[in-house]
C-alpha cells in the first residue's frame, strides 16, 4: 500500500479515537451534567426573577414574603440569577445615590437666578450693599459692591460687567446670586463688607475677583 495513504488513515483513526475518548472522559467527570445543570439553573433563575418582579408590581406586600419565597426557590437558583439580582441591586443603589446627590445639590443652591435679578432691576428700587455671584456649574464666586445692587449685578449678565462671568453665562453655566445690605451688616462701609465676603468665599483664588477689594 501507499505509505501516504496509510498515514492518512492512521491520522483519521487517531483523531476519531481521541474524539470518542474525550466524549467518554467528559461524561465520566460530569462535564455534560454540569453544563445541563448550569442551563437548568439559568432557566429557573430567569423564571424566578420575572415572577418576583411581576409579584412586586401586582402586590406591594410581596416584600414580606420574599425570604420565604426565596428559600423555596434556592435549590433551583444559580449563577445567572445571582448576576441578575446583583446587577439590579447595583442599579438601584446607583439611582438612590444619584437622587441623594441631586437633593444635596439643590439644598446647597443659594440665592436667585440672573433672570430674576434682571427683572428686579426694572421692578424694584435697589439698595446699597454687596452681591455674591455664584457659578454653580464651575463652583466659582464673584463679590462686588454697589449703591444699587440690582443694577450693578445685572450688568454682569448683560455684557456690561465682568467679561468672564458674561462669557460663562452665555455658554450656559448656571448662576445664583445673593445680596447683603450694608444696613445692619455690622460694617461701616462697603469696602470692608466687600472684603469680608471676598475672603469668605475665597473669590480671588477660586473665583472671578482679581483683587481682595478696595483699600
Amino acid at each position: 500500500m501507499n505509505i501516504e495513504l496509510i498515514l492518512k488513515i492512521a491520522i483519521v483513526v487517531f483523531f476519531t479515537a481521541a474524539f470518542f475518548a474525550f466524549i467518554y472522559l467528559f461524561k465520566e467527570i460530569g462535564v455534560f451534567s454540569s453544563i445541563k445543570e448550569f442551563f437548568t439553573n439559568a432557566k429557573y433563575g430567569a423564571e424566578d426573577y420575572l415572577a418576583e418582579h411581576r409579584t412586586h408590581d401586582e402586590d406591594e406586600n410581596a416584600l414580606e414574603n420574599d425570604e420565604e419565597w426565596e428559600e423555596e426557590k434556592t435549590p433551583k437558583a444559580g449563577f445567572f440569577q445571582t448576576l441578575v439580582y446583583g446587577a439590579q441591586d447595583l442599579y438601584d443603589d446607583y439611582q438612590d445615590w444619584k437622587e441623594e446627590r441631586e437633593e444635596k445639590k439643590r439644598q446647597r443652591i443659594p440665592g436667585i437666578s440672573p433672570k430674576r435679578v434682571i427683572a428686579l432691576r426694572n421692578q424694584q428700587k435697589g439698595f446699597t450693599g454687596v452681591y455674591i455671584i455664584y457659578n454653580y456649574s464651575k463652583n466659582m464666586y464673584y463679590v462686588g459692591q454697589a449703591q444699587n445692587v440690582y443694577v450693578r449685578c445685572s450688568n454682569h449678565f448683560l455684557g456690561k460687567g465682568n467679561a468672564d462671568i458674561y462669557a460663562d453665562y452665555k455658554y450656559g453655566d448656571e448662576f445664583f446670586i445673593e445680596f447683603v445690605s450694608l444696613v445692619n451688616s455690622g460694617y461701616d462701609n462697603l469696602d470692608d463688607l466687600e472684603r469680608y465676603y471676598i475672603n469668605r468665599y475665597d473669590a480671588v483664588r477660586r473665583g472671578y475677583n482679581r483683587k481682595r477689594g478696595n483699600r
